[in-house]
């Protein structure tokens, strides 16, 4: 067991900003004012004490800085885990890590009075980046009473036989996986000129115009690590390796991963958008001396988060309990071995280098090369009315509509005409579906190399109304 460390085991955070602000008064009708802030923040996740796995015998060379630093996460059917439970998940950004956030941000603006109007206008500039200097990751493993009970067979468990426990104390988990994670530095800039007019038409009626334009581009890695969109139409380089008959329709392998910065991508996710427009618009009306009508709408964009997958420059290793069909642990891949665990060889990360083989016969998931910063229109309407001096009632309206909301959607669908058979609404048999397919259906995959294909950040809208 790891002892304890003086290291703590609590996410912990430092932050420290630093801010400037100027106001020089040209005249009395005129005011100019910059504010400037920099803010530099560090975010510590120590899930578990340090450890050093040199302790367990293990060869660590390969297995990456998470998992020769800290217990593995060991996971029995009988007993609570032991190790670091965060690094289960192979998260970057799970288990013991650093995460550092860094921002300059500037808004200069003006302030001018002429007649009976009130301008106000300047500009919003923002200088982001956000690095992982300790990646997450590190080595897992699920143990229960396979190797310890009279039947082999794992998944068939008999309460009289067996012990997980009594599994890890030999050195035999029944599956595991050794999560190999980046360290990244991204980065984004953002710019917003900005201009609104408070305009005061007569006694009775003031009006408030204004636009906000925003420049949000894409976040940038440092070293180009992340993949660009997910190609449903080059030929996958795997195509002449196999046989095309059995292949649904007769082939070719269809779709693979790119990459950013590389082949002629480029370094961002998605293009920047310049039609960016933010219309402002907002009413006051008295009717009398005791009675206002309100009233306005605007839109708005979203800042959006947007960090591409990190497959290739990152990598999973699947442990190897067994070489017979389950019948005898492999002795050489034992947790008591020398070698370690992962004596039989470690999946490095390969970068860009194997192209669009890079995830064959996995899903995937890609950003949309295409895509739209989320937008909303937010609108209200409201009538204010006094009734005795000191009683005033108010009714209002407030709504909003969202455009290009994020969402997901499996573009490698299984065909209508292959679920056909099989959906008893439409008079198909469902027995079939249940048993295994041996053989390749025609039409299943509209892309045979890969399983789901995950589109995120397809567009759609959502209505919001309320009545406060």
């Amino acid at each position: 067991m790891p002892e304890q460390s003086p290291r703590a085991a609590n996410p912990r955070e430092r932050a420290h900003t630093f801010a400037v602000q100027e106001t020089h008064t040209v005249s009395p009708r005129f005011l100019l004012d910059f504010r400037g802030v920099v803010a530099i923040r560090a975010d510590f996740q120590n899930t578990s004490p340090a450890y050093n796995s040199a302790n367990l015998g293990w060869n660590d060379t390969g297995m990456g800085t998470a998992a020769a630093t800290s217990f593995p996460y060991m996971e029995m059917s009988e007993f609570a885990y032991i190790g670091d439970e965060a690094a289960g998940n192979g998260n970057a950004l799970a288990g013991n890590t650093q995460h550092v956030s860094n921002s300059l941000s500037m808004l200069p603006t003006f302030t001018l009075v002429k007649g009976q109007h009130t301008m106000h206008g300047g500009l919003d500039v923002r200088f982001m980046q956000s690095a992982v200097t300790q990646a997450g990751g590190g080595a897992q493993f699920w143990v229960d009473r396979q190797w310890t009970q009279s039947n082999y067979v794992g998944s068939q468990w008999t309460n009289d036989s067996g012990n997980s426990f009594a599994s890890l104390l030999l050195g035999n988990p029944s599956s595991g996986n050794l999560f190999l994670n980046t360290q990244t530095l991204w980065s984004q800039h953002y710019w917003a000129p900005f201009f609104q007019d408070d305009w005061k038409v007569s006694r009775k009626l003031t009006l408030n115009l204004g636009v906000r334009y925003d420049l949000n581009p894409s976040a940038l890695e440092r070293g180009n690590q992340g993949d660009y969109a997910f190609s449903t139409t080059a030929i996958n380089p795997i195509n002449s390796e196999v046989n095309p008959a059995l292949l649904p329709n007769g082939g070719p392998v269809l779709g693979g991963i790119q990459f950013l910065g590389v082949n002629g991508n480029p370094r961002s996710t998605y293009p920047l958008t310049k039609t960016n427009f933010q219309p402002r618009v907002g009413l006051a009306y008295a009717l009398d001396n005791k009675t206002v009508v309100r009233g306005g709408f605007g839109e708005t964009f979203r800042n959006p988060q947007n960090g591409p997958n990190t497959l290739g420059y990152s990598s999973t290793t699947a442990y190897v309990p067994t070489l017979d069909g389950g019948k005898t642990p492999d002795a050489a891949n034992s947790l008591s071995s020398l070698g370690g665990p992962f004596a039989s060889g470690i999946s490095l990360p390969t970068g860009n280098k194997q192209g669009m083989r890079t995830d064959l016969g996995q899903g995937p998931w890609f950003l949309n090369p295409h895509y739209k910063v989320p937008s909303y229109w937010s609108f209200s309407a409201g009538v204010e009315r006094q009734f005795l001096q000191h009683d005033t009632v108010s009714i209002n309206y407030v709504g909003s509509r969202s455009y290009n909301v994020d969402s997901a959607d499996n573009i490698n669908h299984v065909s209508a005409a292959s679920e056909l058979p099989c959906n008893p609404d439409l008079g198909g048999d469902p027995a079939p579906a249940t048993t295994t397919i041996h053989q390749p259906v025609p039409g299943n995959r509209w892309i045979p190399g890969f399983q789901l294909l995950q589109f995120l950040h397809h567009p759609g809208c959502q209505p919001v109304a309320s009545v406060p």
